[in-house]
């Protein structure tokens, strides 16, 4: 059984041989890991004001059936898990309200919170500004279609749009500014650096080399 507790309730746990798990809090983005109970809740940001949202829902322990039902039913678009115990969420609209009314009335909800232009800034690019190629995702559909227009606008394709579950991905050649002014949009998920793949295995340099065996 998993549970989140502090104080002496903690310590009353831990003296009956509970483990802790401390790791157990943390969410993974592209700009690096964080605890999102931390974070400003987005029940604190004027969520009625907000037209739209790209923000982390996490659960008290690993999400149940039944949790993430209750999250479908707000009508918002839930993109992807995030370890540990967290969804990527897009709201728009009302949904944005209804987000953030989880806070304190869902009690398997830890916390939800927005996501930051910075969160999805990979940290390769936060180190190194001179890198211009680069992978942005962004929601299928139309809620990243605008998304998409505008990052096609900034810069040049490197190669074409891929799109993998719910995210579609363009490669292109953008400087940190326009990189930097692209992350705020809710629609965009992450931008990271990007190289063209090369086979580094043994397998694949032998059938770059011509190496194959018929069948």
């Amino acid at each position: 059984t998993l549970v989140e507790a502090r104080g002496d309730d903690d310590a009353a746990l831990r003296a009956a041989g509970a483990d802790r798990r401390d790791d157990m809090r943390r969410v993974s983005l592209p700009g690096g890991s964080f605890d999102p109970l931390a974070r400003e809740s987005l029940a604190t940001r004027g969520a009625p004001d907000l037209d739209e949202a790209l923000a982390v829902v996490q659960y008290a322990g690993p999400v149940k059936d039944a949790w993430l039902e209750r999250l479908s039913a707000l009508g918002a678009r839930i993109v992807q898990y995030l370890p540990q115990n967290g969804y990527l969420v897009h709201a728009s609209g009302a949904e944005v309200e209804r987000l953030a009314g989880l806070v304190g009335t869902d009690t398997a909800v830890r916390a939800v919170t927005r996501v930051s232009a910075a969160d999805k800034l990979s940290e390769e690019l936060a180190r190194d500004t001179d890198v211009r190629r680069v992978a942005i995702q962004t929601l299928t559909g139309t809620d990243g279609a605008d998304a998409r227009l505008d990052a096609a606008a900034a810069g040049p394709s490197t190669r074409g749009t891929s799109t993998v579950g719910a995210l579609a991905t363009q490669y292109l050649t953008l400087s940190a500014p326009e990189r930097e002014a692209l992350a705020a949009d809710p629609a965009v998920v992450s931008i990271s650096a990007y190289s063209r793949p090369r086979p580094l295995d043994e397998r694949s340099a032998q059938i770059v080399a011509g190496n194959l065996l018929g069948g």
